[in-house]
């Protein structure tokens, strides 16, 4: 028979009645997700992961891959905001959200 002067305690979600035998876990809550963002300057688009999106929530350390697509008459210029880049299309691994700008320039 279990003890009646039992305590529960809860510890990052880990169930222990304390003075029984008891112990469970449960999960409630979902992992942490980050959020990639993405805006442009200039004529353009992005996909991110090959979705048309300017917004997406990740887990922490996967792989994000962006491509910077510009309409005609323009050209892609830079990344910028939290990661500075020349090429096109990038592979990030997310540890954070993440706020980019996708710079089109137009052709001379």
């Amino acid at each position: 028979m279990a003890d009646l002067n039992a305590k529960i305690l809860v510890i990052f979600g880990v169930v222990t009645l304390v003075g029984a035998s008891l112990i469970f876990l449960y999960t409630s809550t979902h992992p942490p997700t980050y959020v990639v963002r993405v805006k442009t300057v200039g004529r353009g688009t992005v996909r991110i992961d090959s979705m048309d999106t300017t917004s997406i929530e990740v887990y922490p350390k996967s792989n994000v891959t962006l491509r910077a697509i510009p309409d005609d008459g323009y050209i892609f210029s830079t990344w910028t905001g939290d990661y500075s880049e020349i090429n096109r299309t990038i592979t990030i691994t997310i540890d954070k959200d993440i706020y980019l700008t996708a710079v089109f320039i137009q052709k001379k």
